[in-house]
This record gives C-alpha cells, sequence and structure tokens, in this order.
C-alpha cells in the first residue's frame, strides 16, 4: 500500500513538524506586532519582536503532526518574510527619504558589519 500526502495550500510538512511563512509589513518587523498566524489546531499569536528581519523562524511547541506511536506532537515553525511595497507615492518617498536620512548605519548590524569588511 502506498500512501500519498497531497500538499497544503499554507503549511509544508517535513517529518512531524510544519512550516508557514507569512508575509510582514516593514512597519510591523521594524515596530514589533503580535501575528494570528493559523495552526493545524486552530488559530495562534506568535509575538515578533521589533526589529525582527526577514526570515526570522519563531517556534511554536506541539504545534505540528502527531508523531505516530506516540502522544507528543512534532513542532510548527512561523518564519515572517518583511515585504516591501512594491510602488509608493511621492508623499510617502518624501517620508521615507526623511527616515533614512534620521536613521545612523550602527541601527543597522548587517550593514554595519558589510561595510567594515570592505
Amino acid at each position: 500500500m502506498q500512501i500519498t500526502v497531497k500538499p497544503h495550500k499554507l503549511f509544508e510538512r517535513n517529518g512531524s513538524d510544519v512550516s508557514l511563512e507569512v508575509p510582514i509589513s516593514i512597519v510591523d518587523a521594524t515596530l514589533g506586532t503580535t501575528l494570528k498566524v493559523p495552526t493545524l489546531y486552530g488559530e495562534q499569536e506568535v509575538k515578533v519582536p521589533e526589529g525582527t528581519q526577514s526570515g526570522t523562524v519563531f517556534k511554536l511547541r506541539g504545534q505540528g503532526i502527531k508523531k505516530i506511536k506516540s502522544e507528543s506532537k512534532g513542532d510548527m515553525y512561523v518564519k515572517v518574510a518583511v515585504e516591501v511595497p512594491k510602488s509608493v507615492s511621492r508623499e510617502q518617498k518624501e517620508l521615507l527619504k526623511k527616515l533614512a536620512d534620521s536613521f545612523d548605519v550602527k541601527q543597522y548590524p548587517k550593514m554595519r558589519a558589510y561595510q567594515e569588511k570592505k
């Protein structure tokens, strides 16, 4: 007998663990937010701290698939993807330029590390 598991539209399976990628705005990544994410067992909140980088993964223990011959469940991994707007208005561009001018390179650890390596 062969069993085939049909892919889910949101979740990806890896053994008894599941993963989910959730897009968030640059504002939510910068200021922090609380996301309500779907799990296999209902909605759950994930706290995203301020300064969260794209690709950060949050682990929800026991929110995966029930393990065979066990009462325990796998985990769920929620990966955030910071989405940058495809287009902005003239006013938004000016506001972003003013905001960019107010930042110091010290506030960007990866950019600073890159510049120091050059």
